[in-house]
């Protein structure tokens, strides 16, 4: 029966800190440790092919194939992340080169595209794509009535899938509608009818207070103003001035 482990040496490669397993240099990934590597899967085989094994080994060898899975998986997963990490700070690199104020509040994950992370992927061709939704951005941010950020245009040229033509007709009908909005005639004051006429004279009619009391020769203007002063208190109208 075997009894080392197959996995260690995968793993010694796999998990080392210090080194990436994986880096992208110039769209081309490139697999750091590669000798190391294959001298580790070389000692795994070496090992399996060298071992007799029989029915009781079903058990270990589970446990190894489920360790070397694991091993694979950690390898696989070491290198997308390497590769999209990379991308993503190259892609951002163009993007600074642009140096336009206006992409600013820009980063690589509002321009993505899925299809630059695949293997078959070019890097060149990738730049290339990135750049013509760069400049689409630009295109848009020149139009006079847009006032919107780089990101937010981004977030609209991808509902189109990055066809810039029916993104151009969208902020022109946002801004014709504004514009026709704007130039909407204003309602116009009514003239005053001879209806409109009477129905004031009414409302000013009802709005008029009529005070009505007895006069006698003996009373005099100061009577006169303190009968005026209660009978206007009388009906919650206070501070008023009777000269």
């Amino acid at each position: 029966m075997a009894n080392a482990p197959l996995h260690t040496a995968l793993h010694t490669v796999c998990e080392d800190p210090k080194t990436p397993l994986a880096n992208l240099n110039n769209g081309e990934l490139e697999i750091n440790r590669a000798a190391e590597l294959q001298d580790a899967l070389i000692v795994a085989t070496n090992q399996i092919n060298g071992t007799e094994f029989t029915d009781e080994d079903r058990k270990f060898l589970a446990e190894q194939r489920a360790e070397v899975n694991k091993a694979s998986k950690a390898f696989i997963a070491a290198a997308r992340k390497e590769k999209r990490k990379a991308m993503e700070e190259a892609f951002n690199d163009e993007i600074d080169l642009r140096e336009d104020e206006r992409l600013d509040d820009l980063v690589f994950l509002d321009v993505d595209n899925s299809s630059w992370h695949n293997r078959s992927a070019s890097h060149n061709k990738a730049i290339k794509e990135l750049h013509n939704r760069l400049d689409s951005i630009c295109i848009v941010l020149d139009m006079d009535s847009v006032d919107e950020t780089a990101t937010d245009i981004a977030s609209v040229l991808n509902m189109y899938g990055w066809d810039l033509a029916p993104v151009i007709n969208h902020y022109r009908e946002l801004e014709e509608a504004k514009r026709e909005k704007e130039q909407e005639p204003q309602p116009e004051p009514q003239p005053e009818t001879s209806e409109t006429s009477e129905t004031n004279a009414e409302e000013e009619a009802d709005n008029t207070l009529t005070l009505t009391w007895d006069t006698h020769p003996n009373l005099t203007r100061e009577d006169i103003a303190n009968h005026i002063r209660t009978s206007l208190k009388a009906i919650g109208v206070t501070g008023v001035e009777i000269n």
